[in-house]
């Protein structure tokens, strides 16, 4: 898989608009910011070679603009003192979560899969930058059938890769918001919030389920026949038992006769 290096800061992005700010104190300690909790978190990333944010993302929290926002966490967009992008994962602090390094070990134990890990703490996690689109946006730009079999092949070979490693994503059962398309069409796996080990992992199953029953758009230009879903159906069965390799082959040579 191809990974994106460090994306360079270049002041042209911006367009003109000022985006670029001190990091402001309801983002990094949201949604109750005490004097403390800011003081506390910007001095960590200051440590850390964190030093402005970046006003950028699909997600408002009053004026400001940010990656993701979740019941446990948001994600917001910085700058480092090497001038590179980075995601900051910051909890909230009014989160039932105690902690973000369990989050933080998946991560890294499920790299390339999902963005790299710069460092992280109990209240933060300084990560790659992937800049691109969801998986939901790039599948509804696309009227062919034969980019959408291609994806949906390329995100089955990546996430086997995290039933490998016994690691269940929890949320591919619905990937639209979860899986980046980047540069190249790279593909990244986000989100790690809700993830767990388990040695009946089947992260494959999620994304066979989805494209097959649940994402309209790939069924209306792909033309799927109940035919293929009920082969398919047979071929994830055995998926969940052992013989995972030569199955996801299986899979794989059964979407590939879909209509180009």
């Amino acid at each position: 898989m191809q990974l994106l290096g460090p994306l360079k800061f270049n002041s042209e992005l911006l367009c003109g608009e000022k985006m670029v700010y001190r990091i402001p104190g309801d983002i990094i300690c949201y949604p109750a910011p005490t004097s403390d909790c800011v003081n506390e978190r910007i001095e960590c990333l200051r440590k850390l070679g964190v030093i402005e944010y970046i006003s950028a993302g699909a997600y408002n929290i009053g004026k400001w603009r940010v990656l993701g926002k979740g019941h446990s966490a948001i994600v917001f967009l910085a700058i480092t003192e090497s001038r590179e992008f980075v995601a900051v994962k910051a909890r909230r602090i009014d989160s039932k979560r105690e902690s973000l390094i369990y989050e933080c070990k998946l991560l890294k134990e499920a790299y390339p899969v999902s963005p790299k890990v710069y460092d992280c703490n109990d209240d933060l996690i300084i990560m790659e930058f992937i800049p691109g689109i969801t998986l939901g946006e790039y599948i509804e730009k696309r009227s062919d059938c034969e980019n959408i079999v291609n994806m949906f092949i390329k995100l089955m070979i990546i996430v086997a890769e995290l039933d490998r490693l016994g690691i269940e994503h929890s949320e591919l059962s619905n990937p639209e918001k979860h899986v980046i398309i980047g540069c190249n069409n790279e593909i990244k796996v986000v989100d790690f919030e809700s993830a767990k080990h388990s040695l009946k992992s089947c992260n494959v199953c999620d994304i066979v389920s989805w494209f097959m029953f649940r994402c309209n758009r790939f069924q209306k230009v792909c033309r799927v026949t109940d035919h293929l879903r009920n082969e398919i159906i047979d071929q994830i069965r055995q998926y969940k038992g052992e013989v995972k390799r030569d199955t996801l082959i299986n899979i794989i040579n059964l979407i590939s006769i879909l209509p180009k």
